[in-house]
């Protein structure tokens, strides 16, 4: 089932970049090689996500992100002290970033792309009553 108000785009990364991405605050964790890391994510779209991480990988890393659910490989695509910038290999389904906003104690705040806050807030209501 297609959740309304997420999106997901196909092309370049250029262009993925206008992806929803919602401010969030959830623990997950990053691996490479053997060795796992805790990160935070702090806003996340179907193409990437910003992490902060006391552990922070180098840029052009490939790395491996979970949080609620595996989400895959990702490229690290710059580092500012302890932040990162993850895209995503693969897109995520918007499935799973509609698990992970449903999660959230309160709604989540749009900080950049398509804004459309009543169909946001409607899908993270019905997440939450459906638990």
């Amino acid at each position: 089932m297609r959740e309304v108000g997420i999106s997901r785009s196909l092309g370049s990364a250029a262009l993925r970049r206008s992806d929803r991405r919602y401010k969030i605050f959830r623990r997950g964790t990053w691996r490479e090689g053997g060795s796992e890391f805790i990160l935070h994510l702090l806003d996340i779209s179907v193409s990437g996500a910003r992490a902060h991480t006391t552990n922070s990988p180098h840029a052009q890393t490939i790395i491996d992100v979970e949080c609620l659910h595996p989400l895959g490989t990702a490229r690290v695509c710059w580092v500012a002290g302890n932040t990162c910038g993850l895209q995503f290999l693969s897109p995520l389904t918007a499935d799973i970033v509609t698990d992970i906003l449903g999660s959230l104690a309160e709604p989540p705040a749009i900080v950049a792309g398509p804004r459309s806050r009543e169909r946001d807030r409607a899908i993270w209501l019905q997440r939450r009553t459906a638990k």
